[in-house]
């Protein structure tokens, strides 16, 4: 096998469609493009990651500054001719809608910022009791509170709002909510995400939950089992899936299932 560690990207992958985490990380195929919305996700990111950075410094970005930051970011990688436009989706309007989102979470959200930052994009490596592959990953921010609680933040750009079960049962949270308790064994976790919505009229939330040992039981399980099936190469493609319509391998996925 080439793997030697597992993220919560490539897990959820394999789960979500077997054969194109195969394609990815086995065969480490090139994609055949490029989606607008990673492209935009990743401009959010930078975008939010360089405020939190000015706050370390003391200084306050205003909301076109942050808009800018995220232009800038934006004009730098989807010039790329590698993107592929969602349908309804152009340059100049996912420019547009990264700016309005990002007034409007910045007036919801960071203009009211009270709490010290300890990390951004904190990196992690989990050597898990029985797994044979490390974790690692990058949250994307790590803050405490004036009572010594942490709160980890995990920031998502989405077409639409999550419902209550979908942020209950988001692995990603429960993986970084292990992680950061093991790094502060004797302090308090609070999980938040917040989901810069990119509907016509855009909105943000935040939604907070709650991760115990059985949501930790539940993931290390799942973990497992993942590997016991890159291990024993069972790729199963997932031809019913909605996401089909839009795979990065779907030239390569038409091949295999003719083979």
């Amino acid at each position: 096998m080439a793997l030697d560690h597992l993220s919560f990207s490539s897990i959820n992958q394999y789960i979500t469609c077997g054969l194109q985490f195969r394609f990815r990380k086995i065969d480490q195929l090139e994609p055949e493009y490029t989606s607008d919305a990673l492209v935009f996700g990743s401009c959010i990111h930078n975008a939010l990651a360089k405020f939190n950075q000015q706050r370390t410094k003391g200084v306050i970005t205003t909301p076109s500054e942050l808009g800018d930051w995220f232009e800038a970011y934006w004009s730098g990688t989807a010039s790329n001719n590698g993107i592929r436009y969602s349908s309804g989706n152009n340059y100049e309007i996912c420019l547009k809608q990264g700016k309005d989102l990002l007034e409007l979470y910045y007036q919801d959200t960071l203009e009211d910022t009270k709490y010290q930052i300890l990390d951004i994009e904190k990196e992690f490596r989990l050597n898990i009791e029985n797994l044979r592959y490390p974790i690692i990953g990058y949250i994307d921010l790590v803050e405490t509170d004036e009572y010594g609680n942490i709160l980890i933040t995990e920031y998502k750009t989405s077409g639409k709002s999550y419902s209550k079960n979908q942020i209950d049962h988001n692995e990603q949270v429960t993986l970084y909510h292990l992680a950061m308790q093991r790094l502060y064994p004797d302090r308090e976790i609070i999980n938040k995400i917040d989901c810069l919505i990119k509907t016509k009229i855009p909105k943000c939330e935040q939604y907070y939950t709650y991760r115990d040992q059985e949501d930790h039981r539940r993931l290390m399980n799942i973990i497992d089992q993942v590997i016991r099936g890159i291990e024993a190469e069972v790729f199963i493609p997932n031809t019913n899936s909605w996401r089909c319509s839009g795979c990065e391998f779907k030239s390569a996925c038409k091949s295999w299932l003719k083979s």
